[in-house]
């Protein structure tokens, strides 16, 4: 699968400037861990890793926040942090988190635009791997797919798995049985 991708130097030094956001060091973790593993017995099905890298990267670049001063990139930074400690209310709304840092709803927004995404896109993203992550791991095996849809801030299970299956390219049921 990887053949034609550039040789990585095992013995450079890593320089972790090069990632400036949530979504560049998760980045680096899944390659991190692809690299190091034996694609034959690493824990996802190979088919799901090129979506994996191309979603992340896709989420990492969108969030390279160039446009943001640093007083913002720090704000952006605590409501993404709020978000995922809040991920699982699936009534969570933009005013709820807004609220948390006493700005508007508009305010909000605004950060979200300037850094090239939109408040929607990054908790639907963040839910999607929080989803991801329960049915990959071996602890929630007992966990029927509705219940980790609701853990990670879903609402309804039907659009859970419409949006799993666009994100991932198989159902959940298929995801975890593909483990």
């Amino acid at each position: 699968m990887f053949e034609n991708a550039v040789d990585y130097d095992h013995g450079a030094a890593f320089d972790p400037s090069v990632f400036f956001n949530c979504w560049s060091r998760t980045l680096e973790s899944y390659l991190r861990s692809l690299i190091a593993s034996d694609l034959d017995s690493f824990a996802l099905p190979q088919s799901l890793i090129p979506a994996h890298v191309l979603a992340l990267t896709s989420l990492a670049l969108s969030g390279a926040e160039g446009g943001l001063r640093s007083a913002q990139r720090k704000t952006l930074s605590r409501i993404r942090l709020t978000m995922l400690e809040r991920i699982a209310e699936t009534g969570l709304s933009p005013e709820d988190i807004a609220a948390d840092h006493r700005m508007s709803r508009r305010t909000l927004f605004s950060l979200f635009a300037q850094s090239g995404g939109s408040f929607e896109q990054e908790l639907q993203a963040m839910r999607l791997e929080r989803a991801a992550d329960l049915l990959g791991s071996p602890f929630n095996r007992t966990k029927t797919i509705s219940e980790i849809c609701y853990a990670s801030g879903f609402g309804s299970v039907s659009s859970f798995c419409t949006l799993f299956k666009r994100r991932y390219g198989v159902t959940p049921s298929a995801y975890r049985s593909d483990l």
